[in-house]
């Protein structure tokens, strides 16, 4: 009796928090988190926002964006092809002078595509994620700068890297204290403003674009399972070189309709260490640059 009353209990704080508390609150506020304050939820009355969020669209308009005609718009959002990647829904995240904006990449988006007459039909188009869209892109890329470092130069892209990058620099003013001397050591920390919005565009493409040293790639999905029951789900990009009249050498990743001449398992073996269990997940995928490079160009141009 008395689970069945907590049951219920349960039940009903759910259904008056969820109908009731949270409709309230979404009509006067916008609740949202900051920059500075990931868990905290921030409350402003939406008169409040609506001024804050006009005014930092106004200030966008004057440096960085440009408002679109709604025939534009259309003409964009109706184009067929396949590197069309849409659009995204933008957030604005408070920080401490003025609002940052956020473009949700992660998620798909759907447009109203309007007919030209008064009596037309309209037709909804979707979109995919974006960041779903250059997956592709970003595996080649990453599996590109992997296979030669040296093309980032100093950059790097995760603490992990940058400790790999310092833990020698320590290891050196370590030496010098151990012999006696006192070298000085300083870190210099910047934020530039603006940074993203004033990068060189056709640099960067070109930069991206000399990347890609192959015209096909193949992507594997396979899992690897350690003694202590451990399981990861991991990704091997390779690429496929071609041969002089144009026809496919098998690489170390083939699709199933090749699995005469496959090696993908032995290329997979070979980067896994002893005593696990590898599980080829069944398919192997082929990107070519024909696909990826005017997404690139899509994504850095519009």
């Amino acid at each position: 009796v008395e689970a069945s009353q907590r049951r219920m209990v349960t039940k009903w704080i759910s259904w008056l928090v969820q109908e009731m508390v949270f409709p309230i609150i979404r009509c006067h506020f916008y609740a949202t988190d900051t920059q500075t304050h990931k868990n905290r939820i921030f409350f402003y009355r939406k008169g409040i926002w609506s001024r804050l969020v006009t005014a930092t669209l106004q200030s966008l308009e004057e440096t960085s964006f440009k408002r679109l005609t709604a025939k534009e718009v259309t003409a964009m959002m109706d184009r067929s092809n396949a590197s069309n990647l849409g659009f995204s829904n933008m957030r604005f995240l408070p920080k401490g002078s003025g609002l940052r904006p956020l473009a949700t990449l992660n998620k798909p988006t759907t447009f109203v595509v309007k007919g030209g007459g008064k009596n037309s039909m309209r037709r909804l188009k979707k979109f995919d994620a974006i960041n779903r869209r250059l997956k592709d892109v970003q595996d080649i890329l990453h599996h590109e700068t992997v296979r030669d470092p040296n093309v980032l130069g100093a950059a790097v892209g995760d603490y992990k890297a940058a400790l790999l990058r310092l833990g020698p620099c320590l290891r050196a003013i370590r030496r010098q204290k151990l012999l006696g001397r006192r070298p000085q050591a300083y870190i210099l920390a910047t934020d530039i403003k603006g940074a993203f919005d004033n990068l060189p565009l056709e640099s960067l493409e070109r930069v991206a674009l000399d990347l890609i040293s192959s015209s096909s790639y193949q992507t594997l999905h396979y899992a690897v399972v350690k003694q202590n029951g451990e399981a990861k789900y991991k990704k091997l990009v390779s690429s496929l070189p071609t041969a002089a009249k144009g026809e496919r050498v098998p690489g170390p990743l083939v699709t199933e309709a090749q699995r005469v001449s496959n090696t993908g398992g032995a290329a997979i073996l070979g980067r896994e260490s002893r005593n696990s269990i590898v599980i080829d997940a069944g398919f192997a995928k082929e990107i070519s640059d024909e696909n990826i490079v005017p997404l690139l160009r899509a994504h850095l141009r519009e």
